[in-house]
């Protein structure tokens, strides 16, 4: 795919170390937090090696912080178990 002459390059997938590398920070930050209850989506997202963006051919997200409609059943697990804690 080009846009303006230049090739357009998105990930499929980010590996589970990268991933921790990335966010891990801010998991540590709220994990045990008595004002916060945190909602790990890479517990749903990811298996041992790889967290992919499209699963089964849907992408999980619209843009950076936004899921699809295609994947709130996914995550709706994670968000009621957060919700009702």
């Amino acid at each position: 795919m080009a846009a303006g002459g230049r090739s357009i390059h998105r990930p499929l997938a980010m590996s589970r170390e990268d991933f921790l590398r990335e966010y891990g920070s801010v998991f540590a930050h709220f994990t045990g937090r008595d004002d916060v209850t945190l909602a790990r989506p890479d517990l749903v997202q990811c298996d041992d090696a790889t967290c992919p963006y499209v699963v089964a051919g849907h992408s999980l997200f619209s843009d950076a912080n936004h899921m699809t409609v295609t994947a709130v059943e996914r995550f709706c697990g994670i968000f009621t178990e957060t919700l009702d804690r």
